[in-house]
């Protein structure tokens, strides 16, 4: 019942703390503020998880699921929201890092279709927005 209880806290804690700088990132109105808070963000996620949006695009998909799957907290509405996180950076991101979130945050978004055993309209639309701004060569 413990550590249930404590998966239970990690997986709140982790989705209270994307949430959060999915609002931060909201809140930015230019690429100047965009720098400065990127290192914000990014040590805010490290912080709690080890991770970094640096870390998340220069890795393999491979790495990258290997990176998730074990760390506790990310099921899988946290790594959708972490895609989303990217998805976010990418509108002040400059273009080669732009297409590079962009196919992280569709490679999370297909595995949690393939894995989850739910079908998401939401997730759905994320991925065909996502794939028009890649095609479109923009993060907007």
């Amino acid at each position: 019942m413990e550590q249930r209880d404590y998966i239970l806290r990690e997986v709140e804690k982790i989705s209270t703390l994307i949430l959060a700088l999915l609002g931060r990132l909201q809140r930015i109105t230019g690429k100047k503020l965009f720098e400065q808070e990127r290192g914000i963000i990014d040590e805010e996620l490290q912080d709690s998880s080890g991770l970094t949006i640096d870390l998340i695009i220069s890795c393999s998909n491979e790495e990258l699921k290997a990176l998730l799957t074990p760390k506790e907290g990310f099921t899988f509405d946290n790594i959708e929201l972490l895609a989303d996180l990217l998805v976010g950076f990418s509108e002040y991101m400059d273009t080669e890092e732009i297409q590079e979130a962009l196919q992280k945050a569709i490679y999370m978004l297909l595995w949690i279709d393939r894995e989850s055993k739910t079908f998401s309209l939401a997730r759905y639309l994320k991925i065909t927005d996502i794939e028009e701004r890649m095609k479109n060569g923009s993060g907007r």
